[in-house]
This record gives C-alpha cells, sequence and structure tokens, in this order.
C-alpha cells in the first residue's frame, strides 16, 4: 500500500483554518493533483472549548477540495507534534519504521518534526508548505524560530539527561517562550499536566 501524507495539525477557530494549517492543506491539495492516489492522515486535537479538531476542519477542507473521502483518515488526537505523531502510529501500526511517510509542515518546523517523527518510529521526508505565512524575516518567523530551537533542544536533552532534568530544560524553555510568547502561557501550562 502506497504510504500516506501525514498533515499535521495547526489552529482553528471555531471550525475556521488558521492561515498556517491553510497553508498545510493547500500543499497537500498540490500533492493530490499530482497524483490522484495520494492518501492523507490529518492529525491534530481541539483545545478545551473547541467543538472542532484540527483534524476533522483539515479533513473536510481536503474533501471539499475533491480528495475522495475514502483517502483521507482524520486521527483527532495530539496536541503537539509528538502526540500526534504517536497517536498515528497507533492508530495505524502498518506504518511505522519500516517504510517511508511523507510529513506537510512549516518548512522551519521540518528539523524538528523529523527528529520527533524518528523518535516515534517513523521515517519521515518533510514537504514544507509553500505558502506558510511563517517566512523570513517576519517577526512571526523569529519566534518560530525560537520556538524550534527550544523543541530541538528538548529533544536532545530527552536523549541525554535522565528524564527530570530533561523535563526541568522543558520548563525553563517554556518560561522563555512565555516572554516571547506571552499567548502561549496557556498552552504550555497545558502541556505540562
Amino acid at each position: 500500500m502506497k504510504q500516506p501524507v501525514i498533515i499535521l495539525g495547526a489552529a482553528q477557530c471555531d471550525g475556521r483554518l488558521s492561515r498556517t494549517l491553510r497553508a498545510r492543506l493547500d500543499q497537500a491539495v498540490k500533492l493530490h493533483r499530482r497524483d490522484p492516489s495520494t492518501w492523507f492522515i490529518t492529525v491534530g486535537g481541539n483545545q478545551p472549548g473547541d467543538r472542532f479538531t484540527e483534524a476533522g476542519v483539515a479533513r473536510d477542507f481536503l474533501v471539499a477540495r475533491g480528495v475522495d473521502p475514502s483517502q483521507v483518515i482524520a486521527v483527532e488526537r495530539g496536541v503537539d507534534t509528538r502526540t500526534s505523531l504517536e497517536a498515528v502510529v497507533a492508530a495505524h501500526p502498518g506504518i511505522d519504521g519500516s517504510n517511508r511517510v511523507r510529513v506537510v509542515t512549516d518548512r522551519i518546523h521540518g528539523p524538528r518534526t523529523q527528529a520527533i517523527a524518528r523518535a516515534v518510529g517513523l521515517r519521515a521526508r518533510v514537504i514544507p508548505a509553500q505558502g506558510s505565512p511563517t517566512r523570513f524575516p517576519k517577526p512571526t518567523w523569529w519566534r518560530s524560530l525560537a520556538h524550534e530551537l527550544g523543541g530541538l533542544i528538548f529533544l536532545a536533552a530527552q536523549r541525554w539527561l535522565p528524564a527530570p532534568a530533561a523535563w526541568r530544560v522543558r520548563s525553563g524553555l517554556y518560561a522563555v517562550e512565555a516572554v516571547i510568547r506571552p499567548s502561549w502561557r496557556g498552552r504550555h501550562e497545558r502541556l505540562q499536566q
């Protein structure tokens, strides 16, 4: 069976796509037009109070753009890249490190996505979303760069430090990011529970 294209979730607001999620889905539609046999796994849960999941909204978008519903599976779990990819592995045991998957995300998120995919047992090739709103030298790019570097530091800490020390590193990185992105403070608190 042909390997899937996993589309990482991003924010949605009451069923409306964020620009980031829209860019990822537009990239997936381009892939489907090039090869109509491509099948997709959309991922991502929801935040407290949301009526919709990232994966569900993404699935509906693809189907509305002509992708056959049988070619889109929504894995409506995951609050970050790791938990979303873990949910894919759990829901689809045939997708593992013995075969390659493609993952659509933002270019700046690519290196960390590949590292996380490897950590959960996937061999991933990242396909950057061409229309991503996170572009150099915009301020959002710099904030995203700080987030991605922090994420890579945490991945290295998980690999080389005892678990309690790695989690302290993550807490420290979250404190730094809360200064850079105050709106993410609530998200970090939920992730640390």
